[in-house]
């Protein structure tokens, strides 16, 4: 027998129901409307009743109107076991704007998915619209979503407590670039021209230090092929070269202290991947009988080695900032003078 198609569909969903109305799950959604709060309840959201508004609730750069980026549009059938939640704001009016999970709510009205699961944040809570950006960008941070400048961005904007974040685990490249790049810096790296690995050695090395970073940006640009910890070693060892006492260029650094400094970088390189490379060893003491007695190793003794990897990662960790210990910037400088 032929099934007769019911005349009738949701006000709300748009789905076919046997009566004129709503249909059950759109009705159970509107009956709980107004007692929803972010409290950890996860709500089944029709996708029709959530609006998208990029401007407000989102930091992410190169998106469309809908919130998403063509390279990062999800393919396929829609998986509502990897969905997860997305956070929703809602505001004065009662009505819903999606925070997190622009490509999410995408996918789902190209899949014609009629509802999602979301946990929601009200306006009558005390909750704002940047709030709920923030909340949604941090989570996007610590699901290692969003490029570095999407993340950068977030931090350019919010200057929030250095604790909190921390405590949060959101530092990261896009922190310390957002935090501490100077302008000059910030510009080459949003234009693009500088990646995300230079951008953040160059600000981690010297927090908001216009000369510094400029130097070892110009030095980055010279050498494309750079990785971060070249060019970290680079900003370091401007620090131990002298500098003009007027700055008749942008930097207050001569041609011969910028090549010294490329010297020093190199012997600073070269010795902290010596001290690595010796953790390595150690750590591998059993296989490799011929380092431990080298080190003063005993391989019959865990504990020894262990000691042994702690002491190393010690003298690794003086020699993050060589530069203000004079008695490692003299071994450096000395090295390279045997070097040169």
């Amino acid at each position: 027998m032929e099934k007769k198609n019911n005349p009738f569909r949701c006000e709300v969903c748009g789905t076919e129901t046997e009566a004129p109305g709503r249909c059950a799950e759109c009705d159970g959604w509107l009956w709980e409307v107004e007692k929803r709060h972010i409290d950890g309840r996860v709500y089944r959201v029709p996708v029709v009743e959530v609006g998208v508004d990029p401007s407000v609730y989102q930091f992410k750069r190169d998106v469309n109107a809908a919130g998403v980026s063509e390279e990062y549009r999800l393919r396929g059938e829609w998986n509502e076991a990897a969905a997860g939640l997305l956070l929703l704001f809602e505001d004065g009016l009662g009505r819903l704007w999606v925070a997190n999970g622009h490509h999410r709510l995408d996918h789902a009205r190209r899949c014609a998915v009629r509802t999602v699961n979301a946990l929601i944040m009200r306006e009558i809570d005390g909750y704002a619209p940047a709030d709920a950006r923030r909340i949604a960008a941090e989570a996007n941070i610590l699901d290692g979503k969003g490029t570095d400048l999407d993340h950068a961005e977030y931090f350019r904007h919010t200057r929030g407590d250095k604790s909190y974040y921390g405590r949060s685990g959101l530092i990261s490249r896009g922190w310390v670039i957002g935090t501490y790049a100077t302008d000059n810096t910030y510009g080459l790296f949003k234009a693009g021209r500088l990646p995300g690995e230079c951008a953040q050695a160059v600000s981690g090395a010297a927090p908001n230090d216009e000369s510094l970073q400029s130097a070892g940006a110009e030095w980055c640009l010279k050498n494309p092929r750079a990785k971060g910890d070249e060019a970290r070693a680079y900003v370091e060892a401007l620090m131990v070269v002298p500098r003009q006492s007027t700055q008749s260029d942008l930097f207050g650094f001569d041609d011969s202290a910028l090549v010294a400094a490329e010297s020093l970088a190199g012997i600073v390189r070269e010795i902290r991947g010596e001290i690595r490379e010796r953790i390595t060893a150690v750590q591998s003491a059993a296989r490799r009988p011929e380092i431990a007695r080298r080190e003063g190793v005993d391989v019959k003794d865990p504990q020894g080695i262990l000691e042994r990897v702690k002491e190393l990662r010690a003298e690794l960790g003086r020699w993050i900032k060589w530069y203000v210990d004079p008695d490692l910037t003299a071994i450096v400088k000395e090295r390279a003078k045997s070097a040169a």
